[in-house]
């Protein structure tokens, strides 16, 4: 049985558009989509949720975790976000040297 309805407002359009085709659209998370996690109660569905200027410092976060995350099948990164004005990253898993590498990336943008 379908049910269609006919009046949706665009919000819920562009909802059930994610919903159809559930790619992350941020290019750095395309370009490393092994390093995050869309299962919850992760909030990557919602994107990096940081000032445009602090995108570099992720991007090359990103680069530095490859290498070091390689080896840890266990280690998503959960959500990326701006909250209070500092860069809080969540992630799940992880060495001394992963975490070292994020808290390298709250001090560079800190101090950007």
């Amino acid at each position: 049985m379908r049910f269609d309805i006919p009046m949706l407002d665009p919000s819920t359009k562009v909802l059930l558009a994610a919903l159809r085709d559930p790619r992350p659209t941020d290019p750095i998370i395309r370009a490393h989509l092994n390093l995050f996690d869309f299962d919850p109660p992760s909030s990557m569905w919602f994107g990096l949720q940081v000032p445009d200027a602090w995108r570099d410092t992720i991007e090359q976060l990103c680069q530095r975790l490859l290498p070091l995350a390689a080896d840890q099948a266990d280690f998503r990164i959960l959500s990326v976000k701006e909250k209070f004005g500092s860069l809080r990253i969540a992630y799940r898993g992880g060495t001394p040297a992963i975490e070292a590498e994020i808290e390298r990336a709250k001090v560079e943008v800190f101090h950007a």
